[in-house]
């Protein structure tokens, strides 16, 4: 689910949230909503209760219809994970690409860097000090855009940095007993041995863990950044419409979008949480 919401929705937006919140309720009528510049999430709330719809269903109306704006791929492969976004926006998109980086190099500016240099147009890519990359391409579509970023976790498979690490970690132990303790050889084989399976068993345990909590962070970092689109959308809509309201300035829609865009229930159970 995204985690965003906007400051302002579309007539055609609040028709689809309270078309979702009805059917969730299993309400079959039609729904007419008055031409407005803009809706904030307490009005929608507020014209979904007033025909009958609870905040329970506006909440996951609303949850779902940013969730419909999203293809969601992953795809992990032994030494990156790819995670790409295909997303229905009317957003620019070279207003999507200069917010992305900026989004990207300030949720990243506590990572030691060496690079972040742009590839082509629409690649970047964020070297780090330990040589790990993490890569971001933007691609304009019919309906959107489409965002692929990628980083890697990793230098071969699990299995083979555990044997790798399991193996070195087994040697320098056998070494030190033949050298310093002087271990009979058969024992010290035998050593050897048990060590790099034990210790190949564990590495790999310790490893995939470690993975797993890279690839979570790397989501989270995904979501983050297209967390940003909702609102350049917003800001085109009201710049669109400052321009075109510079003789006859709306009092009533610059008040509205100056509202609390926090969600209230009109009979307060619990804080909404998106």
């Amino acid at each position: 689910m995204m985690n965003y919401v906007k400051a302002t929705y579309s007539v055609q937006e609040v028709n689809e949230i309270l078309c979702l919140a009805m059917e969730l309720q299993g309400i079959n009528e039609e729904i007419i909503v008055p031409e407005e510049k803009g809706f904030s999430l307490n009005e929608i709330v507020e014209s979904g209760t007033s025909i009958g719809l609870s905040f329970k269903n506006i909440e996951k109306a609303i949850k779902a219809y940013h969730s419909s704006k999203i293809i969601r791929h992953s795809h992990i492969t032994d030494t990156h994970v790819f995670e790409e976004r295909e997303i229905v926006t009317t957003a620019r998109w070279d207003e999507i690409w200069h917010e992305i980086i900026s989004e990207l190099q300030f949720r990243m500016s506590g990572i030691p860097t060496i690079e972040s240099r742009k590839k082509v147009n629409n690649e970047w890519v964020f070297t780090e000090r330990n040589g790990v990359e993490t890569e971001v391409s933007l691609n304009q579509q019919e309906t959107g855009i489409k965002l692929i970023m990628a980083r890697q976790i990793g230098f071969a498979s699990p299995f083979i940095e555990s044997v790798l690490a399991g193996s070195l970690l087994s040697i320098i132990i056998v070494s030190y007993l033949l050298i310093f303790l002087k271990t009979a050889f058969s024992i010290s084989l035998i050593t050897l041995l048990s060590l790099m399976i034990l210790s190949t068993l564990l590495i790999r345990k310790i490893n995939v863990s470690r993975r797993n909590r890279k690839i979570k962070i790397f989501n989270r970092l995904v979501e983050q950044v297209i967390d940003q689109i909702p609102l350049i959308e917003t800001k085109e809509r009201q710049t669109a419409e400052s321009t075109h309201n510079d003789d006859a300035p709306d009092t009533h829609s610059a008040a509205k979008n100056q509202q609390d865009i926090t969600i209230r229930d009109p009979s307060p159970k619990r804080f909404p949480r998106f």
